[in-house]
Formats: structure tokens, C-alpha cells, sequence
């Protein structure tokens, strides 16, 4: 953390969520136990106030619950119904045929126009070694 900081890193999830490999987890859990922690190296390094160090351990927590999918945490006691899981597959499966292909889902994550330029790998395409170096 310290280091960052004399690197210019000004923002704590800069820190949480670009330079710690391996801390934010698929559920942010260790990012957001961390997080009191770097806001208190960080305020030590750049001199932060009491009230910017509140102020950037609460954006610090908002950027990971709606950009990182903290909030959406699902623990042992919420699991998904099966009429849930067929609705989520439902709405990526295009062509209704009960799988997600990878056109499928880039067309749901990054919209119709960059789904549209995925071309489906042939089977058995082989790649030639023969130029390799």
C-alpha cells in the first residue's frame, strides 16, 4: 500500500482492485476486510483527515457493492430456486436451446454490435507449428 501511494495512487479501490493481485475475490470478500486497513496506510502516506478517510472508505465500499458484485454476495443460507436458474438462462439463451454459447453471452454482456463479430472456432481447426520460433 505504501508503495501505491508513492506510485500516485490517490484512491483506495485503486489499490483494493488494480494493484493486489488475488484480493478481490469473486465475492470482494477479502477486498472489503482489507479496506480499513489500506485507508489507514493510505491516510498515514498522503496526510488524509478524518473526514477523508470516511469519505473514502464509503466510496471505496459503494464502488465494490455495485461495480464488483459485493452486495451480491450468495451464502449458504441463499440459494437460487430452480425456476431462478431457468430464468437467468433464459434470458442469454438466444436460440432456446437450453445451453449458453459464447456468442450468446457476449451478445448479453457487451451488446449487439461486438457479439455480432465473434466467429464460432471450427472444431478442428488445427494451429500450424511449423512457423513457430
Amino acid at each position: 500500500v505504501r508503495w501505491a501511494c508513492q506510485e500516485y495512487a490517490c484512491r483506495a479501490i485503486d489499490i483494493l482492485a488494480r494493484r493486489t493481485p488475488g484480493l478481490p475475490s469473486p465475492t470482494c470478500t477479502r477486498a472489503a476486510e482489507a479496506l480499513p486497513r489500506v485507508v489507514a496506510i493510505m491516510a498515514e502516506e498522503l496526510g488524509w483527515s478524518d473526514e477523508k478517510c470516511r469519505e473514502e472508505f464509503k466510496h471505496c465500499k459503494r464502488y465494490l457493492q455495485h461495480e464488483m458484485g459485493y452486495n451480491l454476495k450468495l451464502d449458504s443460507d441463499h440459494r437460487l430456486e430452480p425456476h431462478q436458474i431457468r430464468e437467468i438462462i433464459d434470458e442469454v439463451d438466444l436460440n432456446r436451446n437450453g445451453r449458453i454459447e459464447i456468442s450468446e453471452f457476449l451478445q448479453h454482456v457487451l451488446g449487439d454490435s461486438s457479439a455480432a463479430n465473434y466467429k464460432k472456432p471450427q472444431q478442428d481447426a488445427r494451429i500450424p507449428v511449423d512457423r513457430s520460433g
